[in-house]
């Protein structure tokens, strides 16, 4: 109830003290419509296509693409995890006294 009178409160003082300045709807339209662009339109083999349906279907530029693909990310990161489950092996069998052969390509000191 409270909404609904809330509503009808806001709309009649909205008829009967209309906004003035620069945040009212007339200054911005008015605005609007002095700095307003065409919208660019590219015609398509039938008919124009319009610059919204445009601007979804470009690529993405070069600046904002990723450097690095996520697949790459993914596999380092498995990479990485795989080699500190080694290392923390060889270090839990080094504690027990055990000989470990912890090697990984690159190693420098290979088995």
């Amino acid at each position: 109830m409270r909404d609904t009178i809330a509503r009808a409160l806001t709309w009649v003082l909205r008829i009967l003290l209309p906004a003035q300045g620069r945040h009212s709807a007339g200054h911005v339209l008015a605005h609007q419509a002095s700095t307003a662009q065409p919208a660019y339109v590219i015609c398509g083999p039938t008919r124009p296509i319009p610059a919204h349906v445009l601007a979804r279907t470009l690529p993405i530029p070069e600046s904002t693409r990723p450097l690095v693909p996520l697949y790459m990310v993914v596999w380092e990161r498995d990479f990485e995890r795989r080699q500190q489950h080694e290392r923390r092996r060889a270090a839990a069998a080094a504690s027990m006294g055990h000989d470990y052969p912890y090697t990984y390509p690159g190693a420098q000191m290979a088995v």
